[in-house]
């Protein structure tokens, strides 16, 4: 649930920032491309949809690393704890 918010919030923010670019793009294309500012919204457009694509997936992989680390500790946690358990049981028995 919290990764899925976490997401969301990740999408608003990636969707607000190019919003605010392409605006900037809107208010300020004359001195770059006097003749053909359409052509130029265009393809920064795409551009940033293309950056936030691979900044969503660069979030992805490392949220999916970090959750793969926090396993194999608490995996690790447990077999120490059950190996300690069970040398304590076998020292008791002997």
């Amino acid at each position: 649930m919290m990764m899925m918010m976490m997401m969301m919030m990740m999408m608003m923010m990636m969707t607000m920032l190019g919003i605010l670019k392409i605006k900037v793009v809107i208010m300020m294309p004359q001195h770059i491309t006097p003749q053909i500012p359409y052509l130029y919204f265009q393809f920064h457009f795409e551009f940033q949809v293309v950056v936030e694509v691979v900044v969503v997936v660069v979030v992805v992989v490392v949220v999916v690393v970090v959750v793969v680390v926090v396993v194999v500790v608490v995996v690790a946690v447990v077999a120490v704890v059950v190996s300690v358990v069970a040398a304590a049981a076998v020292g008791l028995k002997y």
